[in-house]
C-alpha cells in the first residue's frame, strides 16, 4: 500500500562533482603563509592589479609623522 504522501516523491541522485573540482588551498593564517602559496599568491597580484587598473585608490608612501593602524 502506498499513502498519497510517499507516491510520485523521488529522491535526487547524488553525483559526485569531487575529480571535476580542482584541490582547494586552505586559507592561510598570515601574510607569510598567503605569499608561500602560488595560488593565493596569485590571487592577491590579480587583484591588486584591478585595483589599480579601476583607480580605486593609490599607494602613496608613509608620511613619517603618521601612525600606522594595522589589522588582519
Amino acid at each position: 500500500m502506498v499513502t498519497r504522501r510517499a507516491a510520485g516523491v523521488l529522491r535526487p541522485k547524488v553525483l559526485s562533482d569531487a575529480a571535476a573540482e580542482p584541490p582547494i588551498s586552505p586559507v592561510p593564517s598570515s601574510v607569510r603563509d598567503a605569499l608561500a602559496d602560488p595560488h593565493w599568491r596569485r590571487a592577491m597580484e590579480e587583484e591588486y592589479a584591478v585595483l589599480l587598473a579601476n583607480q580605486t585608490w593609490d599607494l602613496v608612501p608613509r608620511p613619517s609623522s603618521c601612525n600606522v593602524v594595522t589589522g588582519k
